[in-house]
């Protein structure tokens, strides 16, 4: 079940009022995907998860907080054509500017989640060049992010086991198994390590679709 309302928000970079579809409640029926993309009701409440200000175009999880050096940002031709082309889903273009956004406040963690927010978007209509490209800018926004200490999944090997999975999705196997493997030297929850055990073995396989959590084997018991 979904709860969804209308609000009236400002723009914290123009002051801008606009009208934007916000989810208070969504439910998950089921497990997850490996890269963390939720089941439903909650998956089909991600066009609420981006703010695009009809004005400025700035693009946030909340038009009325803005990150340092936002108006800066938007104000660039660099984001007004990202923001404009043509040759991706609009919504993929929603979540790769607050990408940019984000990243040049160094908000490389948050820059990272948008641009694999982005990555579904594009899953979601058909179009696998652009969302192997969002995956790849999310693998080297989250290298950054965890370069300066930025936590960008909270349980040991979390981290890895979500950049082995997008290293996965782009047919990046070897690099993808390197990964896997360095997380399960420092995962210790069994989720983790299910997850990491099966995106390397997909990887081996040279797997690249989407995969839910759930079907990774469980772990061997002792005897």
């Amino acid at each position: 079940m979904t709860d969804a309302r209308r609000d009236r928000v400002t723009c914290n970079v123009c002051e801008a009022e606009s009208e934007h579809a916000v989810t208070r409640e969504a439910t998950e029926d089921g497990a997850p995907d490996l890269d963390t993309r939720p089941p439903e009701t909650l998956r089909s409440t991600m066009p609420t998860w981006v703010q695009r200000c009809p004005s400025c175009g700035y693009c946030a999880p909340d038009l009325e907080v803005s990150p340092p050096r936002a108006a800066r940002v938007v104000k660039t031709a660099a984001y007004q054509a990202l923001l404009a082309f043509a040759g991706r889903p609009p919504l993929a273009s929603a979540f790769l500017a607050a990408s940019a956004v984000f990243e040049a406040g160094a908000a490389f963690a948050d820059a990272g989640w948008q641009a694999v927010y982005a990555a579904w978007a594009c899953d979601d209509a058909g179009d696998a060049p652009c969302a192997v490209a969002c995956r790849e800018r999310a693998v080297d926004l989250f290298a950054r992010a965890l370069l300066v200490r930025q936590p960008v999944v909270d349980e040991p090997g979390g981290a890895d086991a979500l950049i082995a999975d997008l290293l996965r999705r782009t047919g990046r196997f070897d690099e993808s198994i390197a990964r896997a493997e360095a997380g399960l030297a420092a995962a210790t929850l069994a989720p983790t390590l299910r997850a990491l055990r099966y995106i390397a073995m997909l990887a081996a396989l040279g797997e690249r679709g989407a995969r839910s959590s759930a079907e990774a084997p469980p772990l061997a018991t002792a005897s």
